[in-house]
């Protein structure tokens, strides 16, 4: 049986409980189909028949998606070679077989937020799992596959993608969202949703977040996001004062000591990373160059930006055709070009520059699961030197056969390509000047799947910039909707020592695969001298 217990939250570990939710998914697909073909007027075509036939009746974020991949027949045809790649059930009523397919498979998804979901009972009886990113069960096979690979990192489909989620992030942050915030047997607060929500040490629900009103519906909290969102109480959470080293307490030494920047279960650490690597090997060595480089994030917003005055004027100018509309916005883009060439230019040095600081040091990766709390903070004292976005991927993974040489294992591919995603998903980066012993960290927030906006904030509200100054553990953003993972970099004149059993001589070690840590706990300390 594939190991589901390695995903920690992103896939159910009881694959019954899977089987329930996929079962109750097609269900629902298929039954708006039915409906809306059997409201379609004869002749009419509103079937799945075809990958260009989108189907009728759709929820409004995913017609537009579906408008988006149709009018694109590269991305048609990559759909079409997906649904024949991709390793799906044997079961016909549980195939995707076409894009309008998929497409009510997601009228199942936008409009509802996540959910605990109980095997079928007449099946087996055991506990509600969380789905805490339903969109990514739905894309997790169809992700490893060839044909995802290429449309899956598309800048076209990546920005048709970012729509719908945006559509989505919208929903759950509306009142109708808190829905599965209850004692309900589907509700996170119910029986199995608060085993889950206090698993792993993270210590008793009210006490440990900040929570408007325990007693109150909902606990108070007025949307899904609300709660995925929520803050923790420092009393929880107080950075770590002293850590064990061979068997002895020692107090920390701030000029020194590296703390965790978000709530996670370690993936792996790797040394001696090097400016530009070939990230794409199965051992996924980490590259610094491209972990860093925006030039596509600075022409992303120079297109934008142009976009949006072109149809300003058009507004101002009476123009309502849409081909006028898009003449008039690729004019603005190529007058743009020049300043597009220099601002990719301009990205790629402070890349370059980035990169230089770090070659030769440590990357240290972590992965958030749905049930963990998702904002981030700083791991160092410090100044912040840089803090930008990336723009990226979400469902591209690199194509794989599991965990195992002798099991083929379709799904998880995403998880298992977590550091590849450190140069390829939508990411958040920050560089930070420590101490004289520290020098410079980097800490990247890597938006995985459903996660559509990485968001830069302090706990006041306020952005973070270039020049503030940062005590360790304050805030420097967080996620929203879905799950992540993250990587803090260290250069090597800092002589970082993480944590480890085995550094530590003893069970004082948090940092080892597998491992949870608390946020604000100390993982590694600078031997420098």
């Amino acid at each position: 049986m594939p190991p589901y217990n390695c995903y920690n939250g992103w896939l159910p570990s009881n694959p019954a409980v899977y089987n329930a939710f996929v079962d109750d998914l097609f269900k629902n697909a298929r039954n708006c189909r039915d409906d809306h073909k059997a409201q379609s007027k004869p002749g009419t075509t509103t079937g799945p028949d075809a990958t260009s036939a989108l189907g009728a009746g759709h929820k409004e974020p995913v017609q537009k998606f579906g408008e988006a991949i149709k009018k694109n027949p590269l991305m048609v045809k990559l759909f079409n070679n997906i649904f024949k790649q991709a390793s799906q059930s044997p079961d016909p009523d549980r195939q995707i077989q076409s894009f309008s397919n998929l497409l009510y498979l997601l009228d199942g998804i936008v409009d509802k937020p996540p959910k605990f979901q109980a095997p079928n009972p007449e099946l087996e009886s055991a506990p509600a799992e969380p789905i805490g990113v339903p969109m990514y069960l739905l894309f997790d096979i169809l992700s490893n596959t060839a044909a995802a690979y290429d449309l899956f990192r598309m800048e076209e489909f990546n920005k048709a993608l970012k729509n719908l989620l945006n559509s989505w992030g919208k929903y759950l942050q509306s009142a109708d969202s808190a829905s599965t915030l209850t004692t309900d047997d589907d509700g996170w607060f119910g029986k199995a949703g608060i085993e889950i929500l206090q698993s792993a040490g993270r210590g008793f629900f009210d006490q440990t977040y900040v929570v408007p009103d325990p007693k109150a519906k909902h606990k108070g909290f007025t949307s899904w996001d609300h709660f995925f969102t929520r803050e923790v109480q420092y009393n929880a959470r107080p950075l770590q004062k002293s850590y064990r080293w061979k068997h002895r307490d020692f107090p920390v030494d701030m000029t020194r000591t590296i703390f965790n920047a978000c709530e996670s279960t370690v993936e792996r650490w790797r040394s001696r990373v090097k400016a530009h690597d070939r990230f794409w090997l199965k051992g996924m060595p980490y590259s610094l160059y491209d972990m860093f480089n925006n030039e596509n994030g600075v022409e992303k917003e120079i297109k934008e930006e142009a976009e949006k005055e072109a149809k300003g004027e058009a507004e101002k100018e009476g123009i309502t055709d849409p081909e006028e509309i898009a003449k008039k916005i690729a004019e603005k883009i190529a007058a743009a070009s020049d300043r597009i060439l220099t601002a990719r230019a301009d990205a790629q040095e402070a890349a370059e520059n980035a990169a230089k600081l770090f070659v030769g040091g440590t990357v240290y990766q972590a992965f958030l699961s749905p049930q963990d709390y998702h904002r981030w903070h700083s791991p160092i004292d410090g100044t912040i030197k840089a803090a930008y976005r990336v723009p990226g991927t979400y469902y591209a993974v690199l194509p794989d056969e599991g965990w195992f040489d002798d099991e083929i294992e379709a799904s998880g591919a995403l998880i298992r390509s977590q550091p590849w995603l450190t140069v390829a998903a939508t990411r958040a980066v920050f560089i930070i000047e420590g101490s004289k012993h520290i020098g410079s960290v980097a800490f990247i927030a890597i938006g995985m799947c459903e996660v559509s906006t990485c968001e830069l904030v302090r706990e006041n509200g306020q952005p973070i910039k270039v020049g503030d100054e940062i005590k360790a553990g304050e805030q420097l953003g967080m996620f929203h909707f879905g799950g992540s993972s993250h990587a803090v970099v260290f250069n090597p004149g800092a002589k970082v020592q993480l944590l480890t059993p085995e550094a530590v001589e003893g069970e004082e070690g948090v940092v080892t695969k597998g491992r949870h840590i608390k946020v604000r706990r100390a993982l590694g300390i600078s031997l420098a001298e």
